[in-house]
């Protein structure tokens, strides 16, 4: 069971949605972030202080304010979290729905999971938790690889 899990995304329902399925999952040390940067940083601080997360759910797409940042969507997230040595499981939690972007970050990036947000999205992101539990990947239909 994951101990301990990061939520990157910018709106708090969202965050509280994610936050519902986990809880119902047994998780109950998260941590929440709203900008990419944050999670980073985040990230890095829990893994020098030997207190790593278990897992990353991130959304791809932020909308912009007056925070500035040097990562500034979900897909810099995971390169910058790959980039830096990190072996967690990582679900992508997003609307996004171009395939290739998709498949990129599968690929080239190691994402364990990817969930289109959407009328079915709490059942599946519950389902991709424990099929990353269970060492398995969980893609969306549309991104099934074959």
């Amino acid at each position: 069971m994951f101990k301990k899990v990061l939520i990157v995304d910018d709106y708090d329902v969202v965050n509280e949605g994610v936050l519902t399925v986990l809880n119902t999952k047994g998780v109950i040390n998260v941590e929440k972030a709203q900008y990419c940067d944050d999670a980073f940083l985040k990230l890095k601080k829990a893994d020098l202080d030997k207190e790593p997360f278990d897992l990353l759910i991130t959304d791809l797409s932020f909308k912009e304010d007056f925070h500035e940042g040097e990562i500034l969507s979900g897909d810099e997230l995971v390169i910058a979290v790959r980039g830096y040595g990190l072996k967690l499981p990582i679900i992508v939690y997003s609307m996004e729905d171009r395939l290739q972007r998709v498949r990129t970050l599968i690929n080239k990036y190691n994402v364990n999971a990817y969930v289109c947000k959407g009328r079915r999205s709490s059942l599946e992101l519950g389902q991709a938790i424990l099929d990353i539990q269970d060492k398995k990947y969980f893609y969306h239909h549309k991104y099934k690889m074959h």
